[in-house]
């Protein structure tokens, strides 16, 4: 059946004056039924359900997915070394608006792959290149940080496994409808997202989400921020740190790394400027070319150069 759909396909092109690229069509297949259709596809390129990708999403958990995973590392590795060419702040940009989960979404989304070591190597090697973009090294916790969103104390530059479950429960829940309606009662349950269901419960603490909240991936991705922010609070106990959390979690208090870099309006950053907010941000003991540390002696001033006054003025005593 297959084949002569095909062979009517090529016979309608040809009265249009258009031919098919057989070297990019695609056959997805254990194994072609009958003769006709092995004589019809042979020049298909053949590929297992196994390894098949759908518009850039993998219709399996097994080798399909896997791929594409290690195919999105190399990519982010290979664009990663490239940012080193431009400034600090526009890398900071393009890695959390482009270059982060964001080029991956589209797979969570689509694919149940919670725990999966592909992500845990892209989230490696995302920390790593953040890393060099900033020149700071990252400890576990400060990566942590950096993980969040930007209104709860973060940077905006998501953890793909934190990412899994929120993006793949929330696309479930919004093509129920869809699913039913397409299926019937052929497919009653989802066991890709009874399972998937009960690690998130397991993970956030919460409890199912109402109907009219399940299509949004916010309402499963808030009960896991709130841990993670939770445990931030328990282990980094000690004063500095429980003020610098409240601080940069506070309204507005992010707003810099939201701006875009326009250097006629003022808002690009140089370099030692963005090592200094984003180490400062995270707590690093010293994040400035002073040779005294910035953070934990929160009594010191702290200098910038004002443009307008042309000379160095104190603009902030942390201490108050």
């Amino acid at each position: 059946m297959v084949a002569g759909d095909f062979a009517l396909l090529e016979l309608k092109c040809r009265d249009l004056g258009l031919q098919l690229n057989h070297q990019k069509c695609e056959v997805i297949s254990t194994h072609l039924s009958t003769a006709e259709e092995h004589h019809h596809l042979d020049r298909f390129t053949r590929t297992s359900p196994q390894n098949a990708c759908l518009l850039g999403a993998p219709l399996s958990t097994q080798g399909a997915l896997a791929g594409t995973l290690e195919a999105r590392t190399t990519e982010l590795t290979r664009t990663i070394e490239k940012l080193g060419n431009i400034t600090k702040h526009n890398a900071l940009i393009l890695l959390r608006y482009s270059l982060s989960a964001t080029r991956l979404l589209h797979i969570l989304r689509c694919c149940p792959c919670t725990d999966h070591p592909g992500l845990v190597e892209y989230d490696a090697a995302l920390r790593t290149d953040l890393s060099k973009v900033l020149n700071l090294p990252l400890s576990d916790d400060a990566w942590l940080q950096a993980s969040l969103p930007v209104k709860m104390g973060g940077l905006g530059i998501r953890s793909v496994t934190s990412l899994a479950l929120p993006a793949f429960l929330a696309s479930a829940a919004s093509t129920d409808l869809l699913q039913s309606t397409m299926l019937g009662n052929i497919v009653s349950v989802d066991p890709h997202k009874e399972q998937q269901l009960a690690r998130w419960l397991e993970a956030g603490g919460a409890q199912c989400l109402e109907v009219g909240l399940a299509h949004k991936h916010s309402a499963w991705d808030r009960p896991l921020i709130d841990k993670v922010v939770s445990g931030l609070h328990t282990r980094l106990s000690d004063p500095t740190n429980q003020a610098r959390l409240k601080v940069i979690s506070a309204p507005h208090a992010g707003d810099w790394l939201l701006a875009l870099p326009i250097t006629n309006c003022g808002l690009r950053l140089d370099d030692e400027s963005i090592r200094v907010a984003v180490g400062l941000r995270l707590g690093f003991p010293s994040a400035s070319h002073i040779d005294a540390p910035v953070v934990p002696q929160l009594h010191r001033m702290v200098t910038m150069e004002c443009p307008v006054r042309g000379a160095r003025a104190a603009c902030l005593d942390m201490e108050h």
